[in-house]
């Protein structure tokens, strides 16, 4: 009796696989400094980052095929993705007009003179064929509107490729936020 517990004691161990690693990713690592604040420059005061549901959550997502949203099980954001997205949005506006920046996402409140920027995200995702897609409206100060839409392809699979490239396209959309704010001033 003993040698049949031995036993099985010994197939059921044998027979348990290893649990996969788990993957925690940032949105933002260290980007390096901030660029100094020219006073002359008015800042930008990122109110808001509105998400969809499939994306408001720790799990990272990829679509597969049309409409499939499969969702990771051992890959995680590291921080709410929407403070990510202001975090690399705030550096790179900085980055690019050397102006002032502040977030909600930071606890900071709004500067006077500053243009809010609120951000609604539709897409930011990775297909199953390599496909990140960037995409959503963003607001200034409650009255300019406009929508983008950028898509870049993988030029390796994995997730910690496809977020360089979300940061890349998130930049893109920063330059277009700038764009429309010159534009309009």
């Amino acid at each position: 009796m003993k040698l049949i517990l031995v036993t099985l004691a010994l197939v059921l161990t044998s027979c348990s696989s290893s649990v996969p690693k788990t993957h925690y990713y940032l949105l933002s690592p260290d980007m390096g400094p901030y660029e100094p604040v020219v006073a002359s420059r008015a800042g930008y005061f990122i109110e808001t980052v509105v998400l969809p549901d499939h994306l408001n959550q720790q799990a990272l997502t990829m679509f597969s095929g049309a409409h499939e949203v499969q969702v990771a099980s051992y890959h995680y954001w590291a921080q709410p993705l929407s403070q990510g997205i202001a975090q690399v949005a705030g550096y790179e506006l900085n980055r690019r007009c050397a102006c002032e920046i502040r977030s909600s996402h930071q606890g900071d409140r709004k500067i006077a003179e500053a243009t809010n920027l609120r951000l609604f995200i539709d897409q930011m995702s990775v297909s199953d064929s390599g496909k990140v897609v960037l995409s959503g409206m963003f607001e200034l100060d409650s009255e300019k509107r406009q929508r983008f839409y950028f898509t870049e392809q993988l030029q390796q699979p994995g997730y910690e490729p496809a977020i360089a490239v979300q940061r890349k396209l998130l930049a893109k959309m920063t330059q277009q936020v700038l764009n429309m704010d010159s534009e309009n001033n």
